[in-house]
């Protein structure tokens, strides 16, 4: 989460709150209420990845940092 500044970002996948249907990625309210009291006490900005693009040069990035997909074979 710290290296979160000067231009960096950090992604947190959160599962479902909870998923009871799924009880291997679930993720208990009160564990939920604890990141999000973490994020807001350390002042950090948390958006929704469908915001990313107001922040990120998207064609840029791709540029510079190309998708790299080899570990998905």
């Amino acid at each position: 989460m710290q290296q979160a500044q000067n231009g960096k970002i950090v992604v947190l996948t959160v599962h479902g709150v909870p998923d009871n249907a799924h009880e291997w990625v679930t993720t208990p309210p009160a564990l939920f209420e604890e990141y999000l009291k973490y994020l807001h006490d350390n002042h950090y900005q948390v958006i929704a990845l469908r915001d990313l693009a107001q922040y990120v040069n998207v064609p840029e990035a791709l540029r510079t940092l190309p998708p790299n997909y080899e570990h998905l074979k």
